[in-house]
């Protein structure tokens, strides 16, 4: 094994009085309250790089008592991975030590680098082989509290979703997308009872284009006597169910004798019925607990909705390269923002005017000089420079650009050519979503998954589970930010603190009347982080600095 290293402590710094003097008074507070009962499924987002925000979250709920209760876990992508940790029985500390460790041995396994990119991409349909990542977390799993609780066998690494809810109660669920069949496969005891965890965590951890596919041999009934073998190819769950906060509604994951799927499906002529989402999923688990990562930059269907809670903002940013670069980026960005709105108010106005004289219809006509009029009696020079660019203030040469075919008449068409000309895209804009900027592979396949993550979620995810969710927003920290320093990370947890004590503020808010109150006094678990003399976790340490010469077998 390699030797131990010493272990920044990530929540030692200046945002320890945040969280262990300011925020103290506030988990007290909370802690008041038995809020033990309260969840018993807890679900996570994808998130990539942002998953460390994850920690900082849980956190929270293990010092409240609330992740203790929990007997099911989900999760997509990232999450999938976090997910299968807590059900092995990993605590927040031990998962916070995995992060600590250097992954990119492990998650970055291509031999030949960037020469193998278009051969694995051909042949392999993904450019990482992934199979450190498979060995890894076989080991994880293997060293898992609550593996010790199952059956003895050869490979604890391999064990199963079955084998896991046999030993201890606890259910798993992981998704992924099966890109034959164009679905989403839950991975489950009840549907995938016989499935190895860690190969199910693969498959939804396979970021297309940058993992390879995996591949499940299935059996495919042809006719009497013609069952043939092919080959299902999965990829990252998060494709088209990043938020898979649903998983536990309905009854098509319960594992209640009266839910059984031959109970369920019947008459098997009329199968086909049963595989509506409403069917399966319609009844909402009042039990389940979501967390959901965004960036400043992403589009979330409901970021708005989380945004409102009080204090739900991000943690003070670090003085790191990462976050300099994307200051920087968003400061620019505001105020072409900040342009962009004022020529929209600038335009309202614009169209304001025309409107009082006709309204606007499709075979509207106004005559360039009662628009000379406007544009002179209505808006002063600096306006008119402002909202007619390299003009200044020329009435000419601006109403020779408006009129674009040159006939003394100004036509809707010319109306609206005109504002698009000038970078306002009234569909676009109706939509509610910004523009993002691809400059490269990798913000591409980003920017192609987020395009179907987010349309799906409008049908997935209902304005109800956002009272269930708690959201974390991550600020300047993107999915795909590999190259973070330290303090970026610790960014990160301290992010996941703020989004979950200001849930639970709001939750405790809506429901104290009825919530039960706790005798005894609150003191912090925590503090053993905090403790700059905390011993490090040997049991962690040695699946951390696994031997690199077994990795490198691979």
């Amino acid at each position: 094994m390699g030797g131990q290293q010493t272990k920044p402590n990530l929540m030692k710094n200046d945002a320890v009085s945040t969280l262990y003097e300011e925020r103290f008074t506030i988990e007290r507070d909370l802690a008041k309250y038995d809020l033990s009962q309260c969840f018993e499924n807890l679900v996570f987002e994808g998130g990539g790089t942002k998953g460390t925000a994850h920690v900082g979250a849980l956190m929270v709920l293990e010092d409240l008592g609330i992740l203790d209760n929990m007997t099911r876990f989900g999760g997509s992508s990232a999450g999938a991975m976090l997910a299968a940790l807590l059900a092995i029985g990993y605590s927040a500390d031990e998962i916070l030590t995995f992060l600590y460790s250097d992954t990119k041995k492990i998650i970055m396994d291509s031999k030949c680098g960037y020469l193998s990119l278009l051969p694995s991409l051909f042949r392999h349909y993904g450019w990482i082989p992934g199979r450190r990542l498979e060995i890894w977390f076989k080991m994880v799993l293997a060293s898992g509290p609550r593996n010790t609780l199952c059956p003895k066998t050869k490979d604890k690494g391999a064990i199963t979703f079955m084998e896991l809810y046999k030993a201890t109660g606890i259910e798993l669920c992981i998704t992924a997308t099966n890109v034959n069949y164009l679905t989403v496969d839950y991975f489950h005891p009840k549907t995938t009872p016989d499935t190895p965890i860690y190969k199910a965590v693969r498959m939804s951890m396979a970021l297309p284009g940058f993992y390879r596919s995996v591949k499940v041999e299935r059996s495919i009934y042809l006719g009497p006597d013609h069952i043939e073998k092919a080959n299902d190819l999965f990829v990252d769950g998060g494709l088209i169910c990043n938020y898979p906060i649903y998983v536990f509604d309905g009854w098509w994951l319960s594992l209640t004798p009266e839910n059984q799927f031959l109970r369920r499906m019947r008459p098997l002529s009329q199968l086909h019925k049963f595989y509506d989402f409403k069917e399966r999923f319609g009844t909402v688990n009042k039990k389940t607990l979501g967390i959901m990562l965004y960036s400043a930059g992403e589009t979330e269907a409901v970021k708005e909705a989380l945004d409102t809670r009080e204090n739900s903002g991000p943690a003070q940013r670090p003085n790191t390269k990462l976050a300099r670069v994307r200051t920087e980026a968003m400061i620019k960005k505001r105020r072409a923002t900040e342009i962009y709105d004022q020529v929209l108010k600038l335009m309202d106005r614009f169209l304001q005017c025309l409107d009082a004289i006709q309204p606007m219809i499709l075979d509207v006509q106004y005559d360039v000089k009662t628009v000379k009029d406007i544009l002179s009696t209505k808006f002063s020079c600096d306006e008119l420079s402002f909202m007619f660019p390299g003009h200044k203030g020329d009435l000419d040469k601006i109403i020779a650009e408006l009129d674009e075919n040159s006939d003394g008449k100004l036509s809707l068409p010319e109306v609206i050519s005109f504002i698009e000309h000038h970078g306002i895209d009234l569909q676009k804009g109706f939509l509610g979503y910004g523009r993002r900027d691809i400059e490269n592979l990798g913000d591409f396949i980003h920017s192609l998954q987020q395009t179907l993550s987010v349309n799906i979620k409008k049908m997935t995810v209902k304005p109800e589970d956002v009272e269930r969710t708690i959201g974390i927003n991550t600020d300047y920290i993107e999915t795909t930010d590999w190259k973070m320093e330290f303090e970026d990370k610790r960014f990160l947890i301290n992010c996941g603190v703020n989004g979950a004590l200001s849930f639970l503020l709001e939750f405790i808010d809506k429901n104290k009347d009825h919530l039960p109150l706790k005798k005894d006094v609150y003191r912090s678990q925590r503090q053993q982080i905090v403790d700059e003399t905390q011993q490090p976790n040997q049991k962690v340490d040695a699946i951390v600095n696994t031997d690199k010469a077994l990795l490198d077998k691979y």
